[in-house]
Formats: structure tokens, C-alpha cells, sequence
């Protein structure tokens, strides 16, 4: 099961899981490195993987014994849902953002956008890998030889959260707030 953790503020990897170790789990963090393409694991593999997202006043940590990546989205954006849609999505996908109502394009863009980066995460590659090179309409996904799944985490009210793991049985506890 991963694990979800969310607080206000813009956390780094190391002080929200020193944090979540200390307040939640009553032990210390275990030592935290950074891939070449900047993504925060363990180092030492025992203690699983992890993923952090910060989007607006919240910071998220997942958890897993599985390669997991989570994204958090503030439902508002700058650009224009349908242009953006058409650069960094699949056809199929771009389509169903110019195809909704006007209402529902920007949280139908972020939900893809979340859904891609928390893929993109897990692989443990970031946007290396061209969002528009691959699909989030179907669940399971392949990126870097992981199959990953894809699964909504609930989220704060003007919020979007995806999580993509690899992982049989995707399941994820509601987040544990902390202060």
C-alpha cells in the first residue's frame, strides 16, 4: 500500500520525510540521494522508493516498497488549456481537452498533466521523456521498461493528485495531514 503524506508549505524530500520519519513513524529518516535527473531515492534500497510533489501551499510524499511517483496539481493555470493540450499531449488526449466545456478544460488539462508527471516520476526519469510520446488513457502504462499504474489520491479542495506505481495491486491510503 503507499503511503501518502501531505503539508502546507514547499517542502524538500529530505525535510518532509525527516518530518513524516520523526512526527508519524517516531524514528529517524533514513539518507536520501538524488538520481541524475534529479528524482529523490533511498539509499538504501530497503526502505523502498518515494516521490514528492509541491504544487500552491501543499507539499505530498508517497511512499512504497514499489517505484511510485505522485503529482500534485493546483486546479488553475496560466496557459491556455486547449494550445497546451495540443504540445505536450497524445492526439487522443489533446482532443478531449478541446472537446470540454469551457468549464472543465483547465481540470481536465491538470489531471492528464498529473497523471504524466506522476509516470514520469516513477520511471524516475522527469519529462526526459516527451509527454507527448506517450498515452495516460490507458492504465497500465510502460515507461523505461516499468509497467505502471495509475490511480487518483485524494486531494486538498482546488486540487488535483495522480499517483503511478508499479504495482499489481495499486492501492493508497488517504493522506495523513500534518503540521
Amino acid at each position: 500500500m503507499i503511503k501518502l503524506y501531505l503539508t502546507r508549505g514547499k517542502l524538500h524530500a529530505e525535510t518532509m520525510t525527516a518530518k513524516v520519519y520523526a512526527d508519524i513513524l517516531g524514528k529517524s529518516a533514513p539518507a536520501i540521494g538524488r538520481n541524475p535527473f534529479g528524482k529523490p531515492f533511498f539509499k538504501d534500497p530497503g526502505e523502498g522508493h518515494l516521490s514528492l510533489s509541491h504544487s500552491g501551499d501543499y507539499t505530498l510524499l508517497a511512499l512504497s516498497r514499489d517505484p511510485v511517483g505522485v503529482d500534485l496539481q493546483r486546479l488553475r493555470m496560466k496557459a491556455d488549456p486547449d494550445a497546451a493540450a495540443a504540445r505536450f499531449f497524445t492526439p487522443a488526449e489533446a482532443g478531449l481537452i478541446t472537446s470540454a466545456d469551457p468549464a472543465e478544460k483547465t481540470s481536465r488539462f491538470l489531471a492528464l498533466w498529473a497523471k504524466k508527471e506522476a509516470a514520469v516520476k516513477a520511471a524516475g526519469t522527469g519529462f526526459l521523456i516527451s509527454p507527448s510520446s506517450f498515452s495516460v488513457l490507458t492504465d497500465p502504462i510502460v515507461l523505461e521498461g516499468l509497467t505502471l499504474r495509475l490511480m487518483a489520491a485524494k486531494a486538498p479542495a482546488g486540487y488535483t493528485a495522480w499517483l503511478a506505481a508499479a504495482s499489481e495491486n495499486l492501492r493508497a491510503a488517504p493522506p495523513v495531514i500534518i503540521d
